[in-house]
């Protein structure tokens, strides 16, 4: 009698055999946890802030704190570990070095998250417009 399971039970009893090896969970494409106490390194603008970060389900929250005071972050995070979040500084506009529009003093950051680090670009109300710099933040 010819095995009824054939080629798809085998690959079936690899996979559960491999959840098994990882507790159940599925790694490709798992969110990280962000929530917690980055310090964040922005070379160009010589600056070194600390963002406290509160993560539910792929929704960021916190606060980032800088030279120039504490500012409200908004973003999220998808599940290939890209992380986006904006920075509001328009309370500090006319503080900044370069006069801007209070209304153009967003900072996007977008960037990806291995373990416990994040690095990528960010558009800052500091610099000129459209161009971006690097950051990196660690916990």
């Amino acid at each position: 009698m010819r095995n009824m399971y054939g080629t798809a039970g085998a690959f079936l009893a690899i996979g559960l055999l491999g959840m098994s090896w990882t507790g159940g969970a599925v790694l490709a494409g798992a969110e990280a946890n962000l929530t917690g106490t980055w310090k964040m390194s922005i070379p160009e603008l010589k600056r070194n802030p600390t963002v406290q970060l509160v993560q539910e389900g792929t929704k960021l929250s916190g606060t980032y704190r800088g030279p120039m005071g504490n500012f409200p972050l908004t973003g999220a995070i998808d599940g290939e570990n890209r992380v986006k979040f904006t920075v509001d500084f328009r309370s500090a506009a006319s503080r900044l070095p370069r006069r801007i529009d209070p209304e153009q003093a967003l900072a996007q950051f977008t960037g990806s998250v291995k373990g416990n680090v994040m690095q990528g670009t960010a558009q800052v109300p500091q610099i000129e417009p459209g161009r971006t710099t690097e950051w990196t933040a660690a916990r």
